[in-house]
């Protein structure tokens, strides 16, 4: 109970903190796309997604970047960095240094396959300065290109390839 509570001072002083830095917004052919971060929260499906993903932007360099929730047992890996809740300070001050150098770097795009609002992932997407911002609609974040909210995840990468070639054609 008391971590809950710990958690949730540092959760509401984290989200004091989000601001959108200047970044210039880029919407790219997905032919030129060279880097994409993809975001999510960590789940039983989301090796799937990745797949999927990675069949589809066969030529992009894909960083990736997980939330592990509280309870939630997962095995990290040195492929993609690991956030939890314990990763946030008091004063909601990010302790995880991979987490900075990864919102720091410039990427093309950056994909948030996030179906419900987090304070740490909402961070996450906001700070990061990926040229261009793709997500589900859904509350406390503002993404370059929305997508309806309420998708399971493989139809909203569905749907955003759907949308990015008709960019494309554009």
């Amino acid at each position: 109970m008391i971590d809950n509570m710990l958690t949730r001072m540092k959760e509401k002083a984290l989200a004091k903190t989000i601001t959108d830095r200047r970044r210039e917004v880029e919407y790219k052919n997905l032919s030129d796309v060279k880097s994409c971060l993809v975001c999510w929260t960590a789940n039983a499906n989301q090796l799937v997604w990745l797949k999927t993903l990675k069949s589809k932007m066969k030529d992009v360099e894909i960083e990736r970047l997980c939330y592990i929730s509280q309870g939630y047992e997962m095995i990290e890996s040195d492929d993609m960095v690991c956030v939890r809740n314990e990763n946030l300070g008091f004063g909601g001050k990010i302790q995880n240094d991979r987490l900075q150098a990864i919102l720091a770097k410039k990427y093309d795009m950056l994909i948030d396959l996030s179906v419900k609002s987090n304070v740490m992932i909402n961070y996450m997407v906001t700070t990061s300065q990926a040229k261009c911002k793709i997500g589900m609609k859904r509350e406390g974040i503002d993404t370059d290109i929305v997508i309806d909210g309420g998708l399971e995840p493989l139809l909203f990468i569905e749907n955003m390839f759907e949308i990015l070639s008709r960019l494309k054609a554009g």
